[in-house]
């Protein structure tokens, strides 16, 4: 705030410069460059000085701050002047577009702030201009982590993509938000039997989303201060992170500098820093023995640990429907069916088999995994991506094959390696509940086969 106030004094907010690593030197504020890496600098700042490029980044998170402080101000004042009138009133924010370097690039230039913005209104709409599904063997474009982030900050995402009149969107975009554990999917009016068929599931079976916690043997770190300090690797190399771990069938959660200091979460066997520089709390790893796995700047490459497309993707993510299935046409012959190099490296650190299923069949299915340590049992979430395939001519028509689940092995607070699994079943919307024959491996991991997967079902199981 004093940096804030010294630059403000000098120069009125209004008039802030910006200057850009391309060379195209200082420009008034809304004039804002198409390509290169925008920073705020003091008036005449050389961008060619160290100096001035480090004072300007200071007063760029600074008066980002400030900004984002303003407008969480105007949201708990919008928010309490509703409530005077009715108690149930609340605010949503609209955040924007999430998924990409490109639009957050732009968001975290208007002041956006998840953790600042959730004291004056939990629920932000994440409006993205595009929708999800299947891009290639293992490769799926999903909204599931930045659901997640969200969820890091305590704030509840209010999830609406631009998707057309695709019922296969409308049906995906519910089960994806089912799996997320939080939040809620904006439909529109399409699909009013899809949109009756989950909100019966959620209301009659509320008892499998209440009182959850992720299953997170692993962790990916992530830093909206880096984003504001213009490290563009950690965002895209973050996403990329998630994608590995999915297409691997790793479990893993989204941890942010806040969850980590306050200590209120509990912490993984193993932190995948994406090439940020503020991992905090040192003390609390030795103490927990976490395991911290750096991908990007001092730590492993990530063109070593991560598959090309699953970083290049997010080269077209930023783009609408249309141009995102026209760009990643040419990815027909990608085949990433097999288990990221990232996820052996995790598994290894961790000491355990952490993959849900090693089956190739599953390569378009993602598999999320909570806890209800009360109730010991496990929910896992089995979504189908193949079943919106977002690049014309995909061959989707194995995806929704039977595959092995392999049980979660070290579920926190449902310490099962002195515990039997008690029953195993599954359902979903529109489908009555199943029970599942449970097997023992040869190496003692407890295996149950998982029905074909139209679009999305439960797997519950319950521990003695």
């Amino acid at each position: 705030a004093d940096r804030v106030r010294e630059f403000t004094d000098y120069l009125p907010l209004d008039q802030t410069l910006l200057y850009s690593d391309d060379g195209r030197g200082i420009l008034p504020a809304m004039r804002r460059p198409t390509t290169g890496k925008l920073s705020v600098g003091p008036p005449f700042a050389d961008a060619s000085n160290d100096i001035a490029k480090r004072w300007a980044t200071l007063v760029w998170q600074a008066s980002q701050a400030f900004w984002s402080e303003t407008n969480a101000d105007n949201l708990v004042r919008i928010r309490e002047a509703g409530r005077r009138a009715n108690s149930s009133f609340f605010v949503i924010a609209n955040w924007g577009v999430s998924a990409s370097v490109r639009e957050l690039g732009i968001r975290r230039q208007l002041g956006h702030d998840v953790r600042r913005w959730v004291r004056g209104a939990r629920w932000q709409m994440l409006e993205e201009n595009r929708g999800r599904g299947y891009v290639a063997p293992g490769l799926v474009a999903d909204f599931w982590t930045p659901c997640r982030v969200m969820a890091s900050y305590g704030a509840e995402p209010a999830l609406l993509s631009y998707h057309g009149s695709d019922l296969r969107q409308v049906e995906l975009g519910y089960a994806e938000i089912a799996s997320a554990g939080c939040g809620a999917f904006v439909g529109g009016e399409s699909g009013p039997e899809v949109r009756s068929a989950y909100r019966a599931f959620f209301h009659e079976r509320a008892e499998l989303f209440e009182d959850v916690k992720p299953y997170s043997p692993v962790g990916v770190y992530y830093s909206f201060d880096e984003i504001q300090r213009n490290n563009d690797e950690h965002l895209v190399i973050f996403y990329a992170v998630a994608r590995a771990l999915g297409r691997s069938h790793v479990p893993f959660d989204v941890f942010t500098r806040e969850s980590l200091i306050e200590g209120t979460t509990e912490l993984p066997r193993v932190l995948i820093n994406p090439a940020a520089t503020d991992l905090p709390a040192p003390d609390r790893w030795s103490r927990d023995r976490t395991k911290i796995i750096m991908v990007g700047r001092d730590g492993e490459s990530p063109l070593e640990m991560l598959a090309s497309e699953e970083i290049a993707l997010d080269d077209v993510l930023g783009m609408d429907f249309a141009a995102m299935k026209e760009a990643v046409s040419g990815w027909l012959h990608v085949d990433l069916r097999r288990p990221a190099p990232l996820a052996r490296v995790v598994e290894s650190a961790c000491g355990i088999q952490l993959a849900l299923t090693d089956d190739l069949a599953a390569h378009a299915i993602r598999l999320r995994v909570f806890q209800q340590p009360e109730k010991r049992r496990a929910i896992v979430h089995v979504v189908n991506y193949g079943h919106a395939p977002l690049v014309d001519g995909a061959d989707v028509s194995g995806s929704a094959q039977s595959f092995p689940l392999r049980v979660p092995a070290a579920c926190t607070g449902i310490d099962h390696r002195h515990r039997e699994v008690d029953a195993v079943w599954t359902e979903g919307p529109d489908m009555a509940q199943e029970t599942l024959a449970k097997r023992r491996t040869d190496d003692g991991a407890i295996v149950v086969d998982i029905p074909p997967t139209d679009v999305y079902r439960v797997v519950v199981i319950t521990y003695r």
